[in-house]
């Protein structure tokens, strides 16, 4: 009979092997920049909840969450940055989520939320405004302060759908069309959306083609010194004459054009035809007077966007001194030695530098001084509304005494009163332009008003 003598123990260490299943297991579900569920562990989730609520009688809503305007920030601060804001992002969104509510990257600046137990639109409105204010104060990354808001579309269940694809989908939707309203908001998904979707999908595939098919044109609106009367520049204004929409005004297509990074093809046409359109009025007779061309964050932020400037410069000829280009109050909230760097190269080269919109940014004070701009344009709305809301002539008033103060010119934007006039130059703003004046014009009808003949008494009589 055999019998045992003895034993052999093999031991082997497996610590590292089982950490390694964990981290495999971790990045399988989790996203590893915030910490957050990921797409994968989220739709599981929902699969669950979604048989969980059939069986209960129960409904849950889906959350599709998109940060408003990120890709300026990546754009001009760098991905590390950018990384820095979305854990920042994230954190925020934690803060105001509940015990059953699961919260998900799903990847970029887009987030995911999905809410159980709210058996009501009055529960998931309560949740989603909850989201919406915990951006109201500024996100610090390396000492700048981020104004951050969402864009935010709301799926339920049964209502909208009835399988998770279903229920991403139109909650993604919904997002599309808040950040086509402006962003900081959230909407809830109706049928209609998708054929608006449809519409907005047709709409980019015709700007593709919109430049090579030479349907955009530039229309021009006079700026004057409404002291003297005298015309001292005119703004480039682009519009898209579409085959089946008709004419359409920035509004409906710049923010496609962000999206889609066509704003860099199309301002670097803007500014060419701009500065060949200058250069045609002068060889008729036409007084020098400033181009003001708008320049996007995107563009701006383009590698080659200073040669490109430079090109266009100097194959059109014109003085960069009558060149000027506006910038976004954005450039300035997110202060940086690149694009302060860039702009400084600008000035340099002789263009004038105007900030565009000011006072809609409310961080960019403390950042102004370091940035070698000579021209603010306030705001339309609060000209709009300072003779009629305390506040909005208290901003006006300061901004335009800061400006003096930093030895700065200011214009005032979209002027339709005598009285806006009046108050204005009591406050010593002495330029302007706006409707009262002028409404944009074609190239032709410019020259035919402001052409060679007595310019002080054909601008603003």
């Amino acid at each position: 009979m055999n019998e045992i003598k003895g034993y052999v123990i093999t031991l082997r260490d497996v610590t590292q092997r089982k950490e390694m299943e964990q981290k495999i297991r971790y990045h399988a579900y989790y996203d590893s920049l915030t910490g957050l569920a990921n797409r994968v562990l989220f739709k599981d989730r929902v699969q669950q909840a979604l048989g969980y609520a059939e069986d209960n009688k129960e409904q849950l809503a889906i959350l599709f969450l998109d940060v408003d305007r990120f890709k300026n920030v990546n754009d001009s601060m760098g991905h590390e940055h950018g990384d820095l804001l979305l854990k920042q992002v994230a954190h925020r969104l934690r803060e105001v989520m509940g015990t059953s509510d699961t919260l998900s990257r799903q990847g970029g600046d887009e987030f995911t939320v999905l809410l159980l137990g709210k058996n009501n639109i009055k529960e998931v409105q309560c949740k989603a405004n909850s989201i919406v204010e915990a951006f109201q104060h500024p996100i610090t990354i390396n000492e700048i302060d981020h104004f951050i808001t969402v864009s935010m579309g709301i799926s339920l269940y049964p209502f909208d759908s009835d399988n998770v694809e279903g229920l991403l989908k139109h909650a993604d939707t919904a997002m599309y069309r808040c950040k086509e309203a402006g962003g900081n908001q959230f909407q809830f998904y109706h049928p209609e959306m998708e054929t608006e979707m449809m519409e907005r999908m047709k709409l980019e595939t015709a700007l593709f083609k919109a430049l090579e098919y030479e349907e955009m044109d530039l229309y021009y609106q006079p700026q004057f010194n409404m002291k003297t009367k005298e015309l001292v520049g005119i703004e480039a204004l682009i519009r898209w004459d579409h085959p089946s929409y008709g004419r359409l005004s920035p509004d409906s297509f710049i923010s496609l054009a962000e999206e889609t990074g066509l704003i860099i093809p199309i301002g670097e046409w803007v500014l060419r035809k701009a500065c060949r359109q200058m250069k045609e009025w002068m060889a008729s007779g036409m007084k020098p007077v400033t181009i003001a061309v708008n320049i996007s964050p995107r563009h701006f932020s383009h590698s080659s966007f200073i040669e490109n400037v430079q090109l266009i410069l100097a194959e059109e000829e014109i003085d960069p001194g009558q060149v000027e280009l506006e910038l976004t109050e954005n450039l300035l909230m997110h202060n940086n030695e690149k694009n302060a760097g860039k702009m400084e190269v600008l000035r340099s080269m002789g263009l004038d530098l105007a900030i565009d919109d000011f006072g809609t940014g409310y961080s960019s004070l403390r950042y102004l001084k370091d940035f070698p701009v000579s021209l603010l344009k306030i705001d339309r709305s609060f000209i709009d509304s300072m003779n009629k809301d305390t506040k909005s002539a208290a901003i006006t008033k300061s901004i335009i005494a800061m400006a003096h103060n930093l030895e700065l010119k200011v214009m005032a934007e979209g002027i339709e009163t005598e009285k806006q006039v009046e108050v204005l130059l009591e406050q010593d703003c002495l330029y302007g332009q706006g409707y009262l004046f002028s409404k944009p014009m074609a190239a032709e009808d410019i020259f035919t008003t402001y052409g060679p003949v007595d310019i002080k008494r054909r601008s603003v009589e």
